[in-house]
């Protein structure tokens, strides 16, 4: 992302949290709107797995012949909810940004994460993914939820009408951990320099194996694919 389109973005949002919540969405999402499939998520890091929704996100927006617009987070909500025990971001936002369009992402919508977000049920908040974004389809994790208590789970989602695409999550091969920005996070507060906890076929300290940060922008290749396996648990 150019630094003229970071800067609009910034001011776009620094306009929008003056106004009360529902108007601050119509804004936001305003601003990208157009027929598109839409992903949502925090995205800390777009490690392998964020990168294996995005690429199975854009190829179900190529299919329709419309737009991928990501929406994610700042701050993470679980910083925001519990920050006496947060760590870090793996990466600034402006970073998550350029990341989430190099891994296949042509806009990406920046909310605010604040306690009137919270209030907003998944069916408000839906609703302005599809009248005021555009959204056609959701592609997300099969564990995703959103809204107020995250009551709106990909069955509760496709109650609402919208097509939710749901992709399995990303684990490594021959184990049963997923690949999340939690660990690592942790990973990363452990001592392992960011670049080999991003491109590593394992999050875990002490059981590293380099890949090439350069890979990791522009999406799973063939050889990092190899590494990683769709969870259908």
């Amino acid at each position: 992302m150019r630094r003229s389109e970071v800067n609009a973005a910034a001011a776009t949002n620094a306009h929008a949290e003056a106004r009360p919540i529902h108007e601050q969405l119509r804004v936001l999402m305003r601003a990208q709107r157009g027929p598109a499939v839409v992903t949502i998520g925090t995205f800390d890091g777009v490690h392998a797995g964020h990168r294996a929704l995005l690429t199975h996100a854009a190829g179900e927006a190529r299919r329709r012949g419309v737009r991928l617009v990501a929406v994610t987070f700042s701050p993470r909500p679980d910083a925001f909810i519990a920050p006496e025990h947060a760590l870090p971001d793996i990466c600034p936002i402006q970073e998550r940004t350029a990341r989430l369009r190099a891994a296949g992402a042509d806009a990406v919508v920046v909310l605010p994460f604040t306690r009137e977000l919270m209030g907003v049920d998944a069916a408000a908040f839906v609703g302005h993914l599809v009248d005021d974004l555009g959204a056609v389809a959701i592609c997300v994790g099969s564990e995703f939820a959103l809204g107020r208590g995250r009551a709106g789970t990909v069955p509760a989602l496709r109650e609402l009408g919208i097509e939710v695409i749901a992709v399995p999550v990303v684990v490594l091969a021959g184990r049963t951990a997923k690949i999340s920005s939690s660990s690592i996070r942790r990973a990363i507060d452990g001592g392992v320099p960011r670049h080999l906890a991003l491109t590593a076929a394992s999050p875990v300290a002490g059981d590293l194996e380099p890949l090439d940060e350069r890979r990791c922008l522009a999406g799973v290749g063939s050889d990092v694919g190899a590494r990683f396996t769709l969870s259908t648990a």
